[in-house]
């Protein structure tokens, strides 16, 4: 039985070893990414705004005969075969994909500068 309950960062840590790279993560604000980044819109607030972590909990209060067998890690390990097994999926749809204003680390830095800002004058 499986009762994984990963946060944010052990998703994005089991995904990125499963396709064999090290995660480049920089945590900032959502409040600062959509202050930066105003064509994303509210999108990185609300739950995306929160730490959390992923269980099934509900799910099993819902349908208590419920059991999860599989690991979250292994679990990550597989849909990353699966998506490398079929390279179409792996196309950006250009008709399907907002026109974000520059690269993600450019994005990641006005992000950082605005975070900046404005904590600057507020106790640490």
């Amino acid at each position: 039985m499986s009762d994984d309950a990963p946060t944010w960062d052990a998703v994005a840590h089991a995904l990125a070893a499963a396709a064999g790279v090290e995660p480049r993560m920089v945590h900032v604000p959502s409040d600062a990414i959509a202050t930066a980044t105003p064509v994303w819109g509210a999108g990185p607030l609300g739950d995306k705004a929160h730490p959390m972590v992923f269980d099934t909990a509900e799910l099993r209060r819902v349908v208590p005969d419920f059991v999860a067998t599989v690991p979250f890690e292994q679990g990550a390990r597989e849909v990353v075969a699966w998506h490398n097994e079929d390279p179409a999926p792996q196309r950006v749809d250009e008709r399907k994909t907002p026109r974000w204003t520059g690269s993600s680390s450019a994005t990641a830095r006005r992000a950082a500068a605005v975070a900046a800002t404005s904590s600057a004058g507020t106790p640490g």
